[in-house]
This record gives C-alpha cells, sequence and structure tokens, in this order.
C-alpha cells in the first residue's frame, strides 16, 4: 500500500499532514523522494530518527490552554 501511494504522490506538488506518528518508519515509507512533496508530522511522543533525514526539523509546541483549544485564530477572506 505505501508503494501505491508514493507512486500516486510521485509528480505531484503536494502537503502532506501525518497525524500522531507513533515511530519514524511510519513516516519515512510513505512519501515520495521527490520534489514538490512537504510533509509535516505531528506526535505526542518525541519518535527517534525523524529528525536525521536532510531538511527535517522538530518543533515543539506548548498545549493549548482550555480558551486556547476553543477558539483558533482564523481568517476567511472577505467578499468584496
Amino acid at each position: 500500500m505505501a508503494a501505491a501511494f508514493r507512486s500516486w504522490l510521485a509528480g505531484r506538488r503536494l502537503l502532506i499532514v501525518l497525524d500522531n506518528a507513533a515511530n519514524a518508519s511510519q513516516v519515512w515509507s510513505l512519501p515520495p523522494a521527490t520534489a514538490g512533496c512537504l510533509v509535516i508530522v505531528t506526535s505526542r511522543h518525541h519518535p527517534p530518527g525523524l529528525t536525521i533525514r536532510e531538511g527535517a526539523r522538530r518543533l515543539t509546541l506548548d498545549v493549548f490552554d482550555q480558551d486556547g483549544g476553543l477558539v483558533l485564530p482564523v481568517s476567511a477572506p472577505r467578499n468584496a
């Protein structure tokens, strides 16, 4: 299935969000090794091996408080 997914992605420009990854092998088996795909990985843990790839960076975010979790700033386009 991973190979079919990579084949479908080939030649496309996409942003892929992989939510709540448990380990690095879940992540690195999916995206193709071609330009045009950007992958954002979320995880509640710090799986080793995710940031060893070229260009990968770790960004640690704080947990939202209750008010911040309920109300997120959203910018909607205005009709002129």
